[in-house]
């Protein structure tokens, strides 16, 4: 979607420049101040005529005020654009004085840290020798000493020289062969020679090193032990570039120290002052004597710096506690929330500048332009400020940096960044730390570079160059290398890492400081020497960014972020420049040229300005998390934030979060942007958002409304779902601040399901007019400043343009007005309500309206008159949806109406009129009607290509597309005047036609709104539980038209005749249409027609999807055959506004069509648009209409909620007799709402305006959805649980949700992406074998999943001479039952503990849990943590029993090398210490599955309170597994036979066989037949056979005596353009496809092809019918389709699928063993001997019997099947890997 600029793009600040603050933006002088506005008001920015002003600040930190204009006119689209900017409401001030008051005071911002150590050089008595490492450079023969004149050729050089190494020579160095204190000016390694490091102590003073050969000090495996110094001097005549170790095109360097692990960590544990204990989170192997750094956990870390440098005194045994020699001096935090990083400063390998490079910032840099790597080592005083190309570590100009790796290595006060890749692709940087950095660290140069790994990395304290690039409001500062002196201009906003391209891959890695931690600038194009390169960096897609954190960044500006994209960095002509403000990326899918997504993921950021910060236009923030933070994230353009976590404080003492908040913005999980934008927001919690009135403008909310502006009014854009609070106040959930701006007045999102405003089912939450108060079911909550509505299915919010060309002013053209009183045209109403009770909102002369489609009406009144000439712009009205505007002309007014696309010329028509009222809203096209009074326009979007490609879709929520300048033009010109105009008093200001008398509300007075009263239904019997409302906008009755046909029970029984009228089809029946035509055709239709039609005409039906939701008030069958036949009252004779009996009503919409676009202008001479230049005869003269009668009924007459009895939805008599039999569930309703606050006390105060404060019991159950699971929870059952939950009621009805003891919140927070599944059933009865089955198939779908089995961890803890017999199981043994419970307990916090890491998904807990007590402890454990659900093993069939027990004691190890018969003896004893405590689940309350002897075949299973997609997998795969057990069956899978594509290398294809392949196809039958080996004394097992439908594997299996089955789904994966191809050929045709399959080969999907993650999803069915099947199966199929089955059946990793190895002529048999993993045995055919000694190489003549076995591995002729056995290749392995022993029998072990 291409966006229009937002109103700081395009309507801006201009500056008035007063205060001396700021030389950068041109701030005036103090004495100026007094012409600055102190106080702002709306009636003081008038516009046109003046331009007012106010002070804020200009920069954060270091602090700057201002004084700045208030415009809407900006002459720079990239300038300063600040819409409005003074009447934002905070960080307004009345002097500069004041103002910089307002600031916080630095303190320590100049630390002094401590410098490394220096080895003291010794001379070992003996040589280093390998000690287990390998590739020793040191250890290589024929190296020649430093030190020995021969190397020289006879003289040593001194230190004093430049030294050049002679050629053809390896040099060898160690510490005791040169000076330790001369400083050696400069040693060259020329092409042909290398200098080795030798594995001795090295202390080296020095100036330069030069190498076009190679520098090596060790290898990746031969790491030096030594400590090595480099101490780099400045010596005259060695320029920048060759100060410190500069590597040339062809060189080599190889540096490689020990290896400390991990290089940083965080904090185990909170650290006071003075304290010389660090707990770690991870155990490492540092050292006495080494540094460390610790992060600051402090909000604005430059401002107030609490970095910290410290020395390891000694570490414990375990590796988690350091010992420092000095106390730290600040409190560092390591709660829950989030930790500080400590990170490893030494390294063995140490490169330093000398102290006095501390005063000139120019250091040694390591400069590598050839190629090499480094790991290991530290550099300390590197870098030269502000020097282009001198950096610490720096890969330069490179082109192909595969294989190159920096890891393992530090930064320590760098002058000049940290780690750079410039021009260089394909490189690593790993596990590396940098600490105390002079501009951006890690560093992506040019735009070019593409494709490194920067994975697990720390960046602490970064500093900026020069002034902070800051800025006002969204304009941020253009700078540039002329007017700064910085090399990059970019800086000055300096990142821990900065990112020109997003084709890169970011993981894992810490930014603590900078001005943001992470930065994507866009760049239209590549920088610096990369500048001719034909690239668009900006829309390259974003390869990978996850598991990040940012913290104690993004305050220099109040829209900067910890993560930060946006800003440009561009030429403006030779000058870089650097505009720090907003710019959206144009955001690309992984091909870089589809329009695409940028992904991030596992993300998190604390104490931020905001956490996240993006210009647009495409991104997805998931797993995000966030804390102490001033805005959660900001998004703009098409964004989605799922599974997010957003905690407005911590508990962290020492956060100084927010510290002083007058010059901050208002604090909000999250701001509603004004335009622009589609954010849906869903699966996300907000935290500690408190109501603090006392905060003022400051005081945080969950979420915020932007206000200011006039010209921006809010559109559909806004959604959010699924939400959740913890420690919220109600009053805090959301903050609209009422002012009289567009912005304000029309503010609006979707609730999608209630669960922000804690309601039922969807809502519209408008702004703070009367116009939003859509029914009289809504409600307005005063601290909110927002109208809260129930969403009916023909109401959704859209965007009109009301153009009067030459009066209004069009948005984005710099002609706004302030929303001063001055600029009001007018207001719009919803039909039919006035006085007092108008629902109305004021317009101004900037254009836009945003309002609610469907049944309100718009009625439009502009004071100055009836327009001549208006335009409708749809910049938003989704297809399918309508309004009704209104407006009201003079008697005897004719109208033409057009509508006009420039664009879409097919929609272009000339608009009909209608031949009445209720012809026009039947109508399902755009149509107009005028009853003498007042104008109808039924405005309709038919849809085209425009907005097709805008809708935004996530979550299951949606958003809709706009138009921004094409549209329905709605052209108005005829004969407005007739007779009127000339002489008469009214006449105002010349040839006007239309200024009023009055402008009073002329809408009439309306009748009672029938939504009022519902109506109650006649019911004898009510249900507790609601039926479940939609969940979103767009139902199923609104898509075919068809409405009517889905279910069994709509079409029996007549459901649709005409008395029930709750499911009309897609249009009007004959006997409707007539009905409505002879109600309003004889007379002249008034507003009050609306009330004609009838309900047959009106109102969708329930929606397929649910089981009956009723949208009406329920009247009986004859009142309502009284209202179809009685004619209209005339206006006059309306009954009384309490006596109201008549329903207003719309039919139901046209079938609704999710299109989306962008915008374009229409010309005005496109549109007849005006020509006059000022006012005149704009308007056309209106007649005064004095008091009115008339009543225009509001259009509404949806309702949700209803219970229905199911009972009458049986035999289609649902619709019989009359339509009273849903009621409204005002109880099930309320009881909903406070489920959203997670009430379990059965006591839930409800929140409808007419509830407010009144509690109501939890009686009926409600519905909790969590991600994968539906479960139904009763109240009262989860309160025994939990507890009850302290709730302060305030009498405004608000609530508050107080945390429990110890300050935890007592809501918890479900982790809706685990599970886990808790196995229950006596010994023997197949838990472990549904273990490991569901195991391998999870996995295999890409779920990670675990077993835990507690017999396990039992016998692990045993003593050695403890016996675990019957007696042990005993439940009177309390050393048992002791024994065995601190065995549960040990692999439930093992399975907690890997539950959560990111990797894992699904744990099972393999146990007996036979008792409802065992079972209670765990739900009790896991409740309100985890999700959870019960497997239950039952099998009471002897014969399998029996089989089950002798496997048991065959495999278990309780019973290893016991006799056979005391093994069974004490097995069964066992079993009935179990039978006799055993206690089946009968609790319907739990969520479970049954199996009930499944493998006998007349079992059964029962499912409880299961939905969901992975429990549903589970339910159906279980259903399968279990029917194919305890039969003797083999697996066999096979690829086809050599192909002629295989001789060739080609890919896909569908080629016959070759040669070879043949022989394999006639080898094949009999081979198989041997292996199939019959029971004893019965016939063999039948066998199926399945072959894809490609001809190769048809011709393979066609010999095969067996019924065979043709499957698409094992079909080689698809490989779309790449078909037919050689891998070769790929690699030169497209090699950027090749090259991202070799980098990701399980997810890589060929182009309009297929990955194997694909082929995993469509081979889901087959595996379910190989479980399913009671025979053998022999499956004939390709490499790619075999692997993924493969993987399935030997339970292999899914990264390990695409590689595994099957080979051609080779036959896989799995045989099922008792635990349900399999056995494999291979035999590989040699089909080259078999055609050489058979003669199989022609047709095959001759070949008979069991002859083709001989052919299998090397067979001679009259070899037997037995010495084939042994004499073929066979790998037998179990699904683990595990070596075991052949075995036919696969045994019986089953529930």
């Amino acid at each position: 979607m291409e966006l229009r600029p937002p109103c700081t793009l395009v309507a801006g600040l201009l500056l008035a420049l007063i205060s001396s603050a700021s030389a950068q933006l041109g701030l005036g002088s103090q004495g100026n101040v007094p012409t600055c506005n102190t106080t702002v008001s709306v009636d003081s920015l008038t516009s046109p005529g003046g331009v007012s002003s106010c002070i804020i600040v200009t920069n954060l930190f270091p602090r700057q005020c201002g004084c700045v204009a208030n415009t809407c006119n900006p002459s720079d689209p990239y300038g300063s654009v600040n819409c409005n900017i003074c009447l934002r409401g905070w960080g307004i001030y009345s002097s500069i004085d004041e103002c910089m008051g307002a600031g916080e005071v630095v303190i320590n911002a100049d630390p002094v840290y401590p410098d490394p150590t220096y080895p003291t050089p010794t001379c070992p008595s003996t040589a280093p020798t390998a000690d287990g490492r390998t590739d020793c450079p040191f250890l290589a023969s024929g190296l020649k000493r430093w030190n020995d004149p021969a190397t020289w050729g006879g003289t040593v050089p001194s230190p004093g020289t430049s030294i050049t190494l002679p050629a053809n020579s390896k040099v060898l160095l160690s510490g005791c062969m040169i000076s330790a204190t001369a400083t050696y000016t400069q040693v060259i390694i020329p092409a042909t020679s290398e200098l080795i490091l030798d594995d001795n102590t090295l202390v080296w003073n020095l100036g330069s090193i030069d190498v076009y050969g190679a520098l090596r000090g060790g290898s990746a495996t031969c790491r030096l032990n030594s400590r090595l110094t480099f101490l780099f001097h400045t010596v005259n005549g060695i320029s920048t570039f060759l100060f410190g170790i500069r590597v040339r095109p062809g060189g080599t360097i190889q540096l490689h120290g020990a290896l400390y692990t991990p290089t940083w960590t965080r904090l185990g544990a909170s650290i006071t002052p003075g304290s010389t204990q660090v707990t770690l989170k991870e155990a490492v192997n540092w050292q006495p004597g080494q540094q460390v750094a610790i992060s600051t956990t402090i909000w604005r870390d430059a401002q107030n710096n609490q970095n910290e440098v410290r020395t390891i005194q000694s570490v414990s045994a375990d590796g988690k506690t350091l010992t420092l020699t000095a106390g730290t001096q600040f409190y560092h935090y390591g709660g829950a929330e989030y930790q500080a990083e400590v990170g490893l400063l030494s390294r063995n390998i140490l490169i330093a500048g000398e102290a006095s490079m501390d005063s000139t910032k120019l250091g040694p840099h390591i400069r590598i332009e050839g190629g090499g790597s480094i790991s290991g080592t530290q550099v300390y005083r590197g870098g030269q400020y502000n020097v282009m190309g001198a950096y610490p570590f720096h890969y330069h100009l490179i082109g192909n940096g595969a294989g190159m790796t920096l890891s393992d290595n530090s930064v320590y006060k760098s002058y000049f960044r940290c780690y750079v890749v410039h021009a260089t692709s394909f490189a690593t940087l790993k596990n590396n730390v940098a600490f105390n950095s002079q501009g951006h660290c890690y560093y992506l140069e040019d735009g070019v570079e593409e494709q490194n790994v920067i994975d697990r990395n720390l960046a602490m304290f970064v500093n900026i160059l020069g002034t902070p690039a800051a800025g006002i409001d969204q304009s941020g500062v253009t700078l540039t290398t002329s007017g700064t002196g910085l090399e990059n201009p970019s800086d000055s906003s300096a990142a821990g890492f900065y990112v020109t391209n997003p084709y890169n891959t970011l993981t894992n890695n810490a930014a603590s400081g900078g001005y943001s931690g992470f930065f994507y600038p866009v760049l239209p194009a590549p920088i610096g020497l990369s500048r001719s390169t034909q690239l668009v960096p900006s829309q390259r897609p974003l390869l990978k960014f996850d598991s990040n954190t940012a913290h104690s960044s993004g305050y220099y500006w109040e829209n900067a972020g910890c993560i930060y994209f946006g800003g440009k960095l561009y030429y403006n002509g030779n000058d870089l420049t650097y505009y720090s403000g907003r710019v959206e990326f144009d955001t690309r899918a992984l091909d870089g040229v589809t329009k695409g997504f940028m992904d991030f993921t596992n993300t998190k950021s604390f104490l931020c300005m905001s956490g996240h910060m993006s210009w647009g236009a495409r991104m997805q923030l998931l797993n995000y998390t966030a804390y102490d933070i001033v805005r959660g994230a900001t998004m703009f353009g098409s964004a989605l934030i799922q599974d997010g976590y957003i905690q407005y404080s911590s508990a962290n003492p020492n956060s100084a979060f927010p510290g002083a908040t007058a010059d901050l913005p208002p604090a909000a999980g999250f701001q509603w942007y004004d335009t622009s934008t589609q954010t849906i927001i869903a699966d996300t919690t907000f935290a500690n958002y408190t109501y603090q009135p006392s905060l003022g403008t400051f005081r945080p909310s969950v979420f915020y409304s932007m206000t200011h502006s006039d010209e921006f009014k809010p559109l559909y854009m806004s959604v959010a779902k699924d939400i959740s609070y913890v420690n919220v106040d109600y009053d805090a959930i959301m903050r609209l601040d009422v002012k009289q701006t567009g912005a304000s007045r029309m503010f609006n999102f979707i609730d999608w399901d209630g669960s922000v405003t804690l309601s039922t089912g969807p809502q519209i939450v408008g702004g703070w007019p009367t116009w939003w108060n859509l029914a009289s079911d809504c409600f307005f909550q005063s601290n909110w400043n927002t109208w809260t509505c129930p969403q009916r299915d023909a109401q959704i919010p859209a965007r009109l343009e009301f153009r009067v060309p030459g009066y209004t002013n069009q948005w984005g053209t710099g002609t706004a007005a302030s929303p001063d009183p001055s600029n009001y045209i007018g207001f719009i109403s919803q039909f039919g309500y006035q006085g007092t009770a108008a629902r109305s909102m004021v317009i101004t002369r900037n254009e836009g309206i945003t309002g609610v489609t469907g049944t309100t009406g718009w009625y439009t009144h502009i004071d100055s008159g009836a327009p001549k000439t208006f335009q409708l712009y749809l910049t938003q009205l989704l297809k399918g949806t309508s309004i009704i505007f209104a407006t009201r002309y003079p008697a005897g007014t004719t109208f033409t109406i057009s509508r006009q696309y420039q664009y879409y010329p097919g929609n272009n028509v000339n608009i009909g009129a209608a031949t009445s009222l209720s012809a026009l809203v039947s109508n399902a096209m755009s149509t107009y009607f005028f009853d003498g009074t007042y104008l109808y326009i039924k405005v309709v979007d038919p849809g085209d290509a425009e907005t097709e490609g805008s809708f935004f879709s996530r979550a299951g929520a949606f958003i809709p597309g706009t138009r921004y300048f094409s549209g329905e033009s709605w052209m108005l010109s005829g004969d407005y005047c007739a007779q009127t105009c000339g002489s008469q008093t009214w006449m105002i200001e010349g040839n006007y036609c239309a200024r009023l008398v009055s402008q009073s509300n002329p809408v009439p007075q309306p009748a009672t709104d029938h939504l009022a009263q519902p109506l109650p239904c006649p019911v004898t019997q009510s249900f507790a539980e609601p039926i479940t409302q939609p969940s979103g906008i767009l139902q199923t009755w609104m898509i075919e038209g068809n409405y009517c046909a889905s279910e069994s029970f709509m079409t029996s029984g007549n459901y649709c005749q005409i008395t029930c009228g709750r499911c009309p089809t897609a249009s009007p029946s004959a006997a409707a249409n007539s009905i409505l035509a002879g109600s309003v055709s004889e007379q002249s239709p008034s507003p009050s027609a609306f009330a004609a039609p009838s309900p047959v005409a009106f109102g969708p039906p329930p929606s397929l999807e649910e089981d009956s939701v009723d949208f009406f008030e329920d009247e009986p069958p004859q009142l309502i055959s009284q209202r179809l036949s009685a004619p209209l009252a005339p206006v006059s004779q309306l009954p009384p506004a309490e006596e109201e009996d008549t329903d207003a009503f719309l039919p139901p919409v046209a079938p609704i069509t999710l299109t989306e676009q962008s915008p374009a202008a229409v010309p005005d001479e496109v549109l007849g648009g005006f020509e006059e230049d000022d006012e005149s005869d704009l308007f056309m003269e209106d007649e005064p209409l004095g008091p009115m009668a008339e009543a225009v009924t509001g259009l509404e007459a949806f309702l949700t909620g209803y219970s229905c009895d199911a009972n009458e939805l049986v035999d289609g008599t649902y619709c019989q007799l009359s339509c009273q039999r849903c009621f409204w569930n005002e109880k099930a309703a309320s009881e909903k709402a406070g489920a959203r606050l997670g009430n379990r006390t059965g006591s839930t105060p409800t929140l409808s305006a007419k509830n407010k404060g009144e509690e109501t019991s939890a009686e009926s159950p409600t519905h909790i959805i969590f991600k994968d699971l539906k479960l139904l929870a009763d109240h009262n059952y989860e309160s025994e649980e939990e507890g009850t939950q302290d709730q302060d009621v305030s009498p405004g009805g608000s609530i508050k949700i107080t945390g429990s003891s110890g300050g935890k919140p007592r809501l918890k927070r479900v982790d809706r992406q685990k599970l886990i599944v808790i196995l229950v059933g006596l010994p023997a009865r197949g838990k472990t074998f549904l273990c490991n089955k569901l195991m391998c198939y999870l996995n295999w779908l890409g779920h990670p999943t675990r077993h835990f089995n507690v017999g396990m961890y039992r016998r692990n803890a045993a003593d050695q001479e403890e016996k675990h017999d019957a007696a042990f199981f005993d439940p009177g043994n309390a050393k048992g039952q002791e024994v065995r419970h601190r065995a549960l307990l040990a692999a439930l916090d093992d399975m907690e503990a890997w539950l959560a890491t990111d990797s894992a998904q699904v744990a099972v807990i393999d146990a007996t849990n036979t008792t409802e007590e065992r079972r209670e402890e765990l739900k009790c454990r896991f409740h309100g943590t985890w999700q959870y659900l019960f497997i239950e093993s039952i099998c009471n069939d002897e014969v399998v029993l029996h089989q089950n027990y002798k496997w048991k004691m065959l495999y278990s190890p309780d019973y290893k090398n016991m006799d056979p018969k005391e093994a069974w003896e004490d097995f069964t004893a066992r079993i009935k210490k179990y039978e006799a405590i055993y206690e089946t689940i009968t609790d319907r309350r739990l969520h479970y599955i049954k199996l009930i002897d499944m493998v006998t075949g007349k079992g059964y299973m029962d499912v409880n309170r299961i939905s969901g997609y992975i429990p549903g997998k589970m339910v159906f795969f279980l259903m399968q597994v279990c029917k194919g057990l305890g039969q003797r069956r083999r697996i066999w899978l096979t690829r086809h036979g050599e192909s002629e594509y295989n001789t060739m290398g080609k890919i896909g294809g569908n080629s016959g066989l070759s040669l070879r392949g043949q022989v394999y196809a006639r080898l094949l039958p009999q081979i198989l037949m041997d292996r199939v080996v019959p029971l004893a004394g019965s016939a063999p097992p039948p066998v199926a056979v399945w072959t894809s439908t490609l001809a190769r594997t048809i011709i393979t299996a066609s010999g095969l005596p067996f019924p065979k089955v043709q499957w698409k789904a094992l079909d080689e994966i698809q490989a779309g353009i790449c078909e037919g191809m050689t891998y070769r050929e790929i690699a030169a045709r497209l090699p950027g496809e090749y090259e991202l399959r070799r980098r990701d080969k399980l997810r890589y999907r060929y182009p309009s092809g297929e990955s194997y993650m694909d082929v995993i999803q469509r081979l889901d069915p087959v595996i379910s019918e190989v479980e399913r099947e009671r025979e053998c199966v022999c499956i004939v199929a390709h490499q790619a389709v075999l692997r993924a089955l493969y993987g399935y059946f030997m339970n292999r990793p899914l990264a390990e699928v695409p590689s595994l190895n099957i080979p051609l002529h080779t036959i896989m048999e799995l045989t099922p063993q008792p635990d349900g993993t399999m056995a494999e045995t291979r035999f590989e055919v040699d089909v080259d001997l078999a055609a050489a000694r058979e003669g199989l190489a022609g047709d095959g003549g001759g070949e008979k019997g069991g002859d083709h076995q001989k052919a299998a591995r090397g067979m001679p002729r009259s070899a037997s099947l037995a010495e084939l056995r042994a004499k073929s290749f066979v790998r037998q392995l179990d699904a683990f890997g595990r070596l075991s022993s052949d075995s036919d029998d696969p045994g019986r072990l089953m529930p």
